[in-house]
């Protein structure tokens, strides 16, 4: 058993010393689906799913923020409704990230 999987072990033995959001959290990430797609991803930055929202990026938006952005290509982005009639292009890494910002 590798330092890594005994680490995870530990963890996993002594959940009784994780808070619940840190339970909820690695519950989250461990009954994700090997393909997780956009809607499992804003699960997992524990936001409500109960707004109207487009994954669907249009190409020449795509290729105009890669000019200024080359990281662009590794987000996970989607077009967020639920303020205004336009969208909001909205990156859910940044949900997850906060999400896991706040579990201390």
């Amino acid at each position: 058993m590798t330092t890594r999987e005994k680490n995870i072990k530990n963890i996993i033995e002594n959940l009784n010393y994780c808070t619940d959001k840190e339970i909820s959290f690695i519950e989250d990430i461990m009954t994700l689906p090997e393909y997780a797609n956009k809607h499992n991803l804003i699960n997992l930055g524990n936001v409500s799913t109960d707004f109207t929202y487009d994954t669907a990026t249009p190409i020449n938006y795509v290729r105009q923020i890669e000019d200024i952005y080359p990281d662009f290509k590794n987000g996970n982005y989607i077009f967020d409704y639920s303020k205004n009639n336009f969208g909001e292009m909205t990156n859910i890494n940044n949900w997850i990230v906060n999400r896991i910002l706040k579990l201390k």
